[in-house]
């Protein structure tokens, strides 16, 4: 007897459709020549260290911002140079649209290895390549009709009828999933609110880290190449203080700093309390067995300008703090600026169209 057979077909699933992928790439690259290379070796040998193991930088079409608050967040450096101070300045885009700024971050030791024997008549350049890949999906969204009350305008996403009112309210809405109910809003209007999903393609752009490169060039008796990595690439830097000074005051630099470091050298001292008027300013420092007290009057050699709303001002810093947002040789003079319990910001004055500028914030002590 012949045995029959069954035939089953079984239906295949729909393969999901592969979304298509867009790739683009960027390309930076600057030259650093004469004062801007001098100015670079000490910032990243000398100052950085201080706020950061991973130095971030982030690229504008016009500038290069650095900007790092340190592990305590008690300090933060912001480093601005526009493309004016570069010998070459070049930010160009093959592909999809890119979105400036971009932000990564590289090891701070690699870049300081790479640039800190460099002469003054070097040459550096940073090239820096950096890969991305677009997809474009559809998402769901839900559409809610009104979106806000026509009475008072609150956003529809907070009915106040209970739950079990609300479901015997609901219809069949025509557009797929969607539905219509009963809707009260906090100002107690009521009408009949409409819900449904519709479909939207988005925009997804990730970095390709493993193809991004960032390559130091120095040119001087010899050219010398550093490739560094890994990159890792950042969604957004930390915002800047902001900040309402109520003093501030224009100093000799090298004189101003000498003054704190003899403050620092006594062990019985750990912080400085500024006080600040629109005469001088005088620096007041205490421990359990030695006080310090140093005056600074206005026009001196050492306090250049004071500027102050009436009465004085006063903040508290640690020393050790204060000593790392003040300059060592690169700037002759220095502006600090402050209110009281507020951070304090300093900005450098160089040989260099740029700003460097610093905030720390005060030291307030807490009774146990």
């Amino acid at each position: 007897m012949d045995q029959e057979t069954e035939v089953v077909e079984i239906a295949e699933k729909p393969k999901r459709k592969r979304l298509r992928r867009y790739y683009s790439t960027l390309h930076v690259s600057f030259e650093l020549g004469y004062k801007a290379v001098e100015v670079f070796k000490m910032l990243f040998k000398e100052v950085l260290k201080e706020f950061c193991d991973e130095v971030p930088f982030e690229i504008h079409m016009d500038k290069l911002v650095i900007r790092s608050m340190d592990v305590s967040r008690v300090k933060m450096a912001n480093l601005v140079f526009p493309k004016q101070i570069f010998e070459e300045w070049i930010v160009t885009s093959k592909g999809e649209e890119v979105n400036l700024p971009i932000r990564f971050q590289v090891p701070l030791e690699d870049v300081k290895y790479a640039i800190e024997d460099v002469g003054k008549d070097a040459k550096v350049r940073f090239d820096i390549n950096v890969a991305f890949v677009t997809t474009k999906p559809f998402i769901d969204v839900e559409v809610r009709n009104p979106p806000s009350c026509p009475k008072c305008g609150r956003s529809t996403t907070w009915n106040q009828l209970k739950a079990d009112a609300n479901k015997r309210g609901r219809k069949p809405y025509k557009r797929g999933n969607g539905y219509r109910e009963n809707y009260k809003c906090q100002c107690g209007k009521r009408f009949k609110l409409s819900v449904y999903t519709k479909k939207e393609r988005t925009t997804e752009t990730a970095v390709d880290e493993q193809k991004s490169t960032f390559i130091i060039t120095v040119k001087e008796k010899t050219t010398d190449t550093y490739s560094i990595k890994p990159i890792e690439f950042l969604d957004g830097a930390d915002p800047l203080p902001k900040l309402s000074p109520d003093a501030r005051f224009k100093l000799n630099a090298k004189e101003f700093r000498k003054k704190i470091e003899k403050l620092n050298k006594n062990k019985d001292i750990d912080h400085v309390t500024l006080v600040g008027s629109c005469d001088k300013l005088v620096l007041q420092a205490a421990g359990d067995l030695t006080g310090v007290t140093v005056e600074m009057d206005k026009y001196s050699d050492i306090l250049i300008d004071a500027e102050a709303k009436s009465g004085e001002h006063t903040l508290k810093l640690s020393l050790g703090q204060l000593m790392c947002v003040l300059p060592k040789k690169l700037a002759d003079l220095v502006t600090i600026e402050y209110s009281t319990d507020m951070p304090l910001r300093t900005q450098w004055f160089m040989n260099l169209e740029s700003t460097v500028e610093f905030f720390l914030a005060p030291r307030i002590d807490t009774d146990l």
